[in-house]
């Protein structure tokens, strides 16, 4: 099955939210912004199964300076077909009941779970099966319970893929370590010797990190205290299956997946699927489950190189996924339709998506050869400053600075679009629920660009929006501002020859003879020693409007 989307209501962090899914989905935000939240109701409806579980206060929603919940927990599942007939096999007749009659679309099954506040014995979940288009519904625990077996949540965090909090001594800051059963201790000696026979040969650090991987594997276990029962072949099986190696056979393994021998990315993505899969909990894999696999902030602890790997074998995983990051690199080398960027405000969730048809095929590949391999961090920031070139990126930040104000702290980037085009970065912000701001020159490819984004203003006042200069670029704007004379002194002429020639002139002869960021560095520290009077009114104004409009950013986004 695929998980299609999440509906959310009063669960933890979150009063309410709707979330929509693909085969390869990336969660991001800001901290505290509700991710985990998230994740833990996906984990919470789709974990191990007791119907008679009473769920404490804490998961519930309260509204700031309340003493009670804010009503019952809501969780809402939306699974359908990939492609039609998929549920036509045995293993979904006894679901079939539930599917509409006639029905030419992609079929889908809703799972609702229900969560009262309180003490007494209605506090305990309520559980239900039903489909759009149908009247017919189940609360069946049997039918419940082998729909969870069908569709386990597997979650993987960072510290399990690199061993980080592993136990390596027999005491833990809980007291003595489980007792691993004789069952478990088989299963991990034959995984060991599967990996080992495939990463046969390896470098002393790379061993000491695949010992990380087995600790964390062991501290998994002993933590939630596993019995393997069904489930140890179902493991077993699964392991095989990534590394080329099939249980019971002395062979040696077969090309699977991992097919680059000895390589970070194999390691990694070993360590990966064994924290994931013995992080599933006992009994809640079927022999004919389609597990969804979480995977927290991969990049943690990590070297960026590595992350790479990291990256390359989460796309080999053939199941649905769920990946979560902080990682600029991370969102960078995915495609912009399976990112959610959520945002949180007086407790309601917003997911911003960049749908399909948002770009043209062309403009998705400028943005992303142009913007995201640049300014691949700028995705996490509240407002875009739009600027045309290397000057004016290199000069407002450090204007912010001298006025007071941190643009990395106000969650503000400065995004050179000229090599894009305006369009492409004006859908992407749009379509992100990203503010946005322009400033551009007063030549005649400034006016056409305020032209262009006079069209993406909507209700929006021009101002709030767009700074034009008055000047032809923004080394005019500084040399009417008092600063000529540090452009002739940087252009290094003869006096005679400075008084023929234009100001335009000059300040293109001190390009050439240092640089664009050179001048701009030079600029500042003029600044820095005039104070505000140093700084245009313009570019102080333009500082404020976007320091104004990323704190109120959330806001806007809960307007919409």
């Amino acid at each position: 099955m695929f998980l299609r989307g999440l509906r959310i209501e009063n669960f933890r962090a979150i009063r309410k939210t709707t979330i929509s899914f693909n085969d390869g989905t990336v969660l991001m935000g800001e901290n505290d912004c509700g991710i985990s939240s998230v994740l833990d109701a996906l984990e919470l409806v789709l974990g191990f199964y007791d119907k008679n579980e009473v769920f404490p206060p804490f998961l519930f929603h309260y509204p700031n300076g309340a003493d009670q919940p804010a009503g019952p927990i809501r969780i809402q599942l939306r699974f359908g077909e990939r492609r039609p007939g998929e549920w036509d096999g045995q293993e979904y007749e006894p679901y079939l009941f539930l599917l509409p009659k006639k029905n030419k679309r992609l079929r889908e099954i809703w799972y609702e779970t229900v969560i009262n506040p309180g003490e007494s014995p209605e506090s305990a979940a309520h559980y239900r099966l039903r489909a759009p288009g149908n009247k017919s519904k189940t609360s069946d625990p049997e039918l419940i319970g082998r729909f969870r077996r069908m569709n386990p949540v597997i979650r993987v965090s960072a510290g399990m893929l690199t061993g980080h909090g592993a136990s390596r001594g027999r005491e833990n800051e809980n007291g003595p370590a489980h007792k691993v059963s004789t069952e478990v201790r088989e299963l991990m000696s034959r995984i060991r010797r599967a990996v080992d026979s495939r990463l046969h040969g390896l470098s002393t650090d790379l061993k000491a990190d695949l010992e990380d991987g087995y600790a964390a594997a062991h501290r998994l276990i002993e933590l939630n205290e596993f019995k393997l029962g069904k489930w140890e072949s179902g493991l077993t099986r699964s392991v095989g299956e990534i590394i080329g190696w099939s249980p019971g056979t002395s062979s040696a393994p077969a090309p699977g997946p991992l097919h680059y021998p000895h390589s970070t990315q194999e390691r990694l993505g070993t360590l990966l699927l064994i924290a994931a899969l013995i992080r599933a909990r006992p009994g809640g894999m079927a022999p004919d489950a389609d597990p969804l696999w979480i995977i927290e902030e991969p990049e943690a602890h990590l070297h960026p190189i590595t992350l790479t790997s990291v990256a390359i074998f989460v796309s080999m995983i053939q199941r649905q996924k769920i990946v979560t990051t902080y990682s600029g690199e991370l969102l960078a080398a995915v495609s912009l339709g399976q990112v959610r960027r959520l945002v949180r405000y007086n407790g309601e969730l917003f997911e911003q998506r960049v749908r399909k048809t948002a770009l043209s095929r062309q403009e998705l590949r400028r943005f992303q050869y142009h913007l995201r391999s640049r300014f691949a961090i700028a995705s996490f920031a509240r407002l875009w400053l739009l600027v045309e070139g290397e000057s004016e990126y290199w000069l407002l930040p450090q204007i912010a600075r001298l006025m007071g104000y941190e643009f990395p702290l106000e969650g503000i980037a400065c995004v050179v679009f000229a090599q894009c085009g305006l369009d492409p970065p004006l859908k992407v912000s749009r379509e992100l629920g990203i503010e946005w701001h322009l400033l551009a020159d007063g030549d005649a490819a400034g006016k056409a660009y305020a032209q262009t984004a006079q069209t993406y203003l909507g209700s929006d006042p021009p101002g709030e929006r767009l700074t034009l200069l008055r000047q032809k670029d923004i080394e005019r704007c500084f040399w009417d501002h008092g600063y000529d004379d540090l452009y002739k002194r940087i252009a290094g002429l003869p006096d005679g020859k400075l008084q023929k020639l234009s100001p335009g002139r000059i300040i293109q002869a001190a390009v050439r003879r240092r640089s664009k960021p050179f001048l701009a560095l030079s600029i500042v520290e003029a600044m820095a020693v005039e104070g505000s009077p140093g700084i245009p009114p313009v570019l102080q104004q333009l500082v404020e409007t976007c320091v104004k409009m990323a704190r109120e950013a959330p806001v806007r986004i809960a307007g919409q």
